[in-house]
């Protein structure tokens, strides 16, 4: 039975960006050269994934990320490795698996995950407030000063993978929180007042 050695997406990062370029890279072992081949299960977010099959990429029906061969190797006999590279482009989150076969088997990798951002996010990153003042707009890493009399309009971004439940407001004034739901307006009266955006 042939056995997968490797199965990785590159660059090695949490997330990829919408429309970057990547690498899936599968190894195996086995007499007679295992035969390799790259499945793809489409996933929009954790609620969905159940509903989807994995589905060869090879077949040019099934191309969520324009995936294309980039290059096979077979190395000597003397090792039986074989080793497939394709390439794509970030479109659609979802899983990759590498499935090894020859006479004697099949193995199949463990599954990839490939999460993809339009927003932005660094690859650790899968939440982020952006607070727009005064028609200013930044993504805050510190605490944002404001005076009396600003507009102030926050807004919290999440991948959709990364947090599949719907996001919430929790405004902190001293001790006490309060949870806003929706688009909604209100007014600090607050010398000090801490806004998170979080997953439930």
């Amino acid at each position: 039975v042939p056995q997968v050695v490797n199965s990785v997406i590159k660059p090695l990062t949490k997330a990829k960006l919408l429309g970057t370029k990547f690498t899936i890279e599968c190894s195996a072992f086995g007499f007679p050269f295992p035969e390799l081949k790259v499945y793809f299960k489409p996933c929009s977010s954790r609620r969905n994934c159940h509903t989807q099959q994995f589905g060869e990429i090879s077949n040019k029906d099934i191309r969520y990320n324009d995936e294309t061969i980039d290059a096979i190797d077979s190395n000597s006999e003397i090792t039986g490795k074989r080793s497939v590279r394709w390439k794509g482009r970030a479109k659609v989150q979802g899983y990759y698996l590498c499935n090894a076969k020859n006479d004697y088997g099949s193995q199949n990798s463990s599954e990839n995950l490939l999460i993809i951002s339009d927003s932005g996010f660094n690859n650790s990153d899968f939440l982020q407030i952006e607070v727009r003042k005064n028609e200013d707009s930044f993504v805050p890493s510190f605490e944002v000063p404001l005076i009396e009399g600003d507009d102030v309009t926050f807004t919290c971004r999440g991948d959709m993978f990364m947090t599949s439940h719907p996001l919430i407001w929790t405004v902190m004034t001293g001790e006490n929180s309060s949870i806003l739901f929706g688009n909604k307006n209100f007014s600090f009266h607050e010398i000090n007042v801490s806004v998170y955006g979080k997953k439930s």
